[in-house]
């Protein structure tokens, strides 16, 4: 995120920082109910990072599943998380299907064919999607009636909301988060 400019007024800060719960949470520790100092503190950063520091990565695009059987693991996030296919296609290598869930805000999910994985996830916790939600009692208990597999029950995270883990049909652990903080 550049700053700078139109993110100058406290209004604005408090949005972004609302938004970014790494930030949040850091300059809750090391600058607490100090706005101003942490506008100037932005600023400078902002200085820095248009004129030495050259931006290479601008976003994380998306984030990638891969599956045994693509179709099966996206007709699961389409028909029991609630999520809309977006795009479909089929690679040109081996004719693998590829799957697009675009988000109102965020990266883009794709579920891709990959014949070199077989079978569930043996790992789930080493990295896990976690979809935003603004009623998360309602989503949890929706997801329940649909069938998927509850990992563990909403928790509370301070300052920050509240987080349920789901399992899909690959194995794979997914996080619905309702952000409070």
């Amino acid at each position: 995120m550049r700053c700078g400019g139109g993110m100058a007024d406290t209004k604005a800060l408090r949005a972004f920082v609302r938004k970014d719960v790494r930030v949040r949470l850091s300059l809750a520790a090391l600058l607490p109910n100090s706005y101003p100092l942490l506008i100037a503190v932005l600023s400078a950063l902002s200085i820095l990072n248009q004129s030495l520091i050259p931006v290479m990565i601008l976003s994380t695009e998306g984030i990638l599943i891969f599956s045994e059987n693509a179709r099966r693991l996206s007709d699961f996030y389409k028909e029991k998380v609630g999520l809309e296919i977006t795009f479909e296609a089929k690679m040109t290598e081996d004719s693998q299907n590829l799957f697009a869930f675009e988000m109102e805000e965020g990266s883009v999910l794709y579920i891709v064919e990959n014949k070199s994985v077989k079978g569930k996830n043996k790992d789930p916790h080493r990295i896990m999607l976690s979809l935003e939600t603004d009623d998360i009692q309602e989503e949890v208990k929706r997801l329940q009636d649909s069938g998927v597999a509850l990992v563990q029950d909403m928790y509370s995270i301070i300052d920050y909301g509240v987080v349920a883990v789901f399992e899909d049909l690959d194995g794979n652990h997914f996080q619905v988060v309702q952000i409070t903080g």
